[in-house]
C-alpha cells in the first residue's frame, strides 16, 4: 500500500467537502499565501489563537450596558 503525500491526501479529500467548507478553505489558503502577515508570524505562538490571551470583564455585558444607558438618561 502506497503512502500518500500530504498534497495527495488533501486532493483526495477535496471532493468530500461542502461548498461552505471549500469557501472557508479558500480563505485560509489565501491567508497563508498573502504577504500581509509578517514573515516571522507563527500561528502556533499567536496568543489569540492558542487561548493564552484572555479577555477579562463582566459576562453580562449586554445587561450592564442597558443599565448604564438607563442611568445616563
Amino acid at each position: 500500500m502506497a503512502v500518500l503525500s500530504p498534497r495527495e491526501q488533501l486532493m483526495s479529500q477535496l471532493n468530500d467537502l461542502t461548498d461552505e467548507q471549500i469557501t472557508a478553505l479558500l480563505r485560509y489558503v489565501e491567508t497563508l499565501q498573502s504577504d500581509s502577515l509578517p514573515p516571522d508570524y507563527d500561528p502556533d505562538k499567536d496568543p489569540v489563537l492558542t487561548g493564552e490571551l484572555r479577555f477579562s470583564g463582566p459576562l453580562d455585558l449586554s445587561s450592564r450596558a442597558k443599565e448604564l444607558f438607563k442611568a445616563e438618561s
